[in-house]
């Protein structure tokens, strides 16, 4: 059987209990049924009941579906962008953060000499410079004094890679010394 079929002999079997149901009532109030031609059927009541009625016995249609309404897209929601996290900056300097100290060596006229240099380093920077005289000879003590004395401000706030002297306060040994100091501290201090 098709879908078609099966849809007529349901309502058919609606059709003949609907009107069974009738004959039932018309019966009971004492009235008639006559069936004719053109799929009616008369009813007579008495008149104490309802007037006369002519019901249709042609096979009901299936009730007409409710409008099909066409659903409006909604506008997506579009969840919020992750925040990503904090950038932590990576260490790009050269050379460690912290406090080095070295000896440098020179040869002044009166043979080698020494000076004890220390400095603070912090992002590749001096941030802070120290010296201390360690020079025999008393000439090579007053020139490395004025050394001591001056040469701080020179450095403060260079990078450690750019700094080297060769005359300060008239002390031009000295800051070989210096240097000397500069580049083992640089060794110590390389990242």
């Amino acid at each position: 059987m098709t879908e078609d079929t099966d849809v007529k002999k349901g309502l058919s079997a609606k059709v003949f209990g609907g009107l069974m149901a009738l004959v039932a009532f018309v019966a009971a109030t004492g009235g008639f049924v006559y069936f004719r031609k053109g799929h009616e059927i008369l009813v007579t009541l008495p008149p104490s009941t309802l007037p006369s009625v002519v019901l249709p016995t042609t096979p009901l249609t299936p009730p007409t579906p409710p409008p099909v309404v066409p659903v409006t897209p909604q506008t997506p929601v579009i969840p919020p962008k992750p925040v990503p996290p904090p950038v932590i900056p990576i260490q790009t300097t050269a050379f460690k953060n912290g406090t080095y100290s070295a000896m440098g060596t020179y040869f002044a006229p009166s043979g080698q000499e020494s000076i004890g240099i220390t400095l603070v380093l912090k992002d590749d920077l001096v941030t802070g410079a120290y010296a201390r005289a360690l020079a025999t000879n008393p000439r090579s003590v007053y020139f490395q004094q004025q050394f001591v004395n001056n040469f701080a401000s020179q450095v403060i706030g260079k990078k450690i890679t750019d700094v080297s002297l060769d005359n300060v306060s008239g002390a031009s040994l000295t800051p070989q010394g210096f240097n000397d100091a500069v580049a083992k501290i640089e060794a110590q201090a390389k990242a």
